[in-house]
């Protein structure tokens, strides 16, 4: 396979073509505008040719002298799409946000609209036993083998693009899109992976900042064990207040996983529903707050269907099959492969297993879907990683805004004060709750003013900041 040489981690970016914005041509972005950037394939090497970007904004409402620029958003992953997140992005911004700033995002190379991967398969892979035990290391070696096979296809099938997709190169797309808007400094507002994005380009270019708010970090101490350690065991933390906040559901639970393990729930001729349909069930849908109390009303469902009367069994059976079954998949593509380009370390098969069996025991209602799902991102793939920077000058002074839940189901609360110990000049604002996204999201105008008043006058709080939970409505 082939592999891609390191970009050098300070430097100056080509300047980019002015850009052509023009009404998207999408129903869904309707109102919305779109433009393409060419962008070096590899920024070492400029001879290999161009990949092309696709951006979107949303212009700023307010006064054109008002106007401080443009708000650059990701929305995470790897493998998160601009294009398909902007409209949730804008309507969470609050409204001083829309009036000073256009709100810009784009598909990372690689991925969506922008020159993408082709041909990657995905990995799904069947559940453990209905009840007994479990070989989990079958299991794992399994989807190990099956990981191996579709990434090792992707990248046979991508051999142009796939080493250069990684977090190293993205910073400088993210950079000539800042010049091509005509700004001379950034602002950023990254979502869970797109921090990592966020704080590779504050150390690659860090005269170029203006206001960055880190929304749900990433761990900015770059290792594949480490992010799936502490990965592993965020959803059960979250879950603690879902069976806080509705106690019943917390009985309902233990009463289903009771009779799942002696045998599994029949809906119908055609689907059951089984101890590993329950856990993926949680990992799926209680990582928020506004769900909650449907979360809560399937779970009464659940224990109905297995303990209530023929009559009602029936009635929550018919309920319980309106919900879709969810699959048991495997991190595969381009999100492996960016997560493998910007890590370095590789574990053994050995390490995985053992790795495995601490997060069924740390976290037992999702720490085994997990565990499986984001295990072994690198196997097949043979590419030469470009590791996102760890650490940061002593001399740093930027001031940068870092957001993060304590409950937080997708980047642990851990990562946020990681990311705040790491950059000294800036502020942590923790929400208390079960959020990923907070500005905006959360519902809190507690860290809606705290972000707002950053990006638009730099001022950062003058300690750390705790904003009080504010209970969801689904």
């Amino acid at each position: 396979m082939g592999s891609a040489p390191a970009v050098a981690p300070t430097g100056e970016s080509t300047a980019p073509a002015a850009l052509r914005w023009r009404p998207c041509e999408s129903r869904a972005l309707r109102g919305y505008d779109c433009a393409r950037l060419k962008v070096p394939r590899d920024w070492q090497q400029p001879a290999l040719g161009t990949i092309t970007l696709a951006m979107v904004r949303h212009r700023s409402t307010g006064a054109t002298s008002e106007r401080i620029g443009s708000l650059f958003m990701n929305p995470g992953g790897p493998g998160g799409t601009g294009l398909d997140t902007i409209t949730a992005a804008w309507g969470f911004l609050p409204e001083a946000v829309q009036e000073r700033f256009d709100l810009v995002s784009w598909d990372p190379r690689g991925l969506g609209a922008s020159t993408a991967l082709v041909g990657c398969r995905s990995v799904t892979w069947s559940p453990p036993p209905a009840t007994g035990p479990v070989d989990w290391s079958a299991i794992q070696a399994r989807v190990r083998a099956q990981v191996a096979d579709a990434n090792a296809d992707c990248v046979a099938k991508n051999p142009q693009l796939a080493p250069y997709i990684g977090t190293r190169q993205v910073v400088r797309d993210l950079d000539a899109m800042r010049s091509a808007v005509g700004d001379t400094r950034l602002n950023y507002w990254a979502w869970s992976y797109g921090t990592r994005i966020a704080y590779t380009y504050a150390l690659t270019f860090p005269g170029k900042l203006r206001a960055l708010v880190l929304d749900g970090s990433i761990s900015p101490h770059g290792s594949l064990a480490g992010f799936a350690a502490q990965f592993d065991t965020a959803a059960d933390t979250a879950l603690g207040l879902l069976f806080q906040t509705y106690p019943q559901s917390a009985t309902h639970y233990r009463r289903v996983l009771r009779g799942l393990h002696q045998a599994p729930l029949r809906l119908n001729a055609q689907r059951t529903f089984t101890r590993w349909d329950l856990g993926r069930f949680l990992e799926e849908y209680a990582q928020w707050e506004s769900l909650y109390e449907p979360v809560a009303g399937y779970l009464k469902d659940l224990d109905t269907a297995l303990y209530g009367s023929p009559a009602e069994r029936r009635r929550a059976k018919a309920r319980l099959l309106r919900a879709a079954p969810l699959p048991y998949d495997a991190m595969t593509g381009a999100p492996a492969i960016i997560q493998c380009l910007d890590y370095a370390d590789r574990q053994t098969a050995a390490q995985l297993d053992a790795a495995a069996a601490q997060a069924r025991i740390a976290a037992p209602i999702t720490g085994w879907y997990r565990s499986v799902g984001v295990a072994a991102p690198c196997e097949g793939l043979n590419l030469t990683p470009d590791p996102v920077p760890t650490t940061v000058p002593a001399n740093w002074t930027a001031r940068l805004l870092l957001l993060g839940a304590t409950l937080d189901a997708q980047t642990a609360y851990v990562w946020t004060t990681q990311m705040g110990t790491l950059f000294r000049a800036s502020r942590v604002v923790t929400y208390v709750g079960a959020k990923h996204v907070t500005f905006g999201a959360a519902g809190s105008a507690c860290v809606d003013r705290h972000a707002t008043r950053y990006l638009l006058t730099l001022r950062l709080p003058s300690v750390n900041v705790s904003c009080p939970h504010v209970p969801s409505r689904p």
